[in-house]
């Protein structure tokens, strides 16, 4: 929607990947936790987070 948070999901998604590159549903959560957005829900943006650290992207 707006892009506002993008860059911010951005970076949690890279800290992450180096930090918890195992992470589970749990994990991914607590560190979408510090990003809010009100455009979108957060299902989509955890569903690519795991496509990345499963390598599929």
């Amino acid at each position: 929607q707006c892009g506002y948070c993008t860059s911010g999901f951005l970076m949690v998604c890279h800290s992450l990947s180096k930090i918890h590159p195992d992470a589970d549903d749990t994990i991914i959560e607590q560190w979408l936790e510090s990003n809010l957005c009100r455009c979108t829900g957060y299902e989509e943006i955890e569903s690519a987070i795991k496509s990345i650290l499963n390598g599929k992207v």
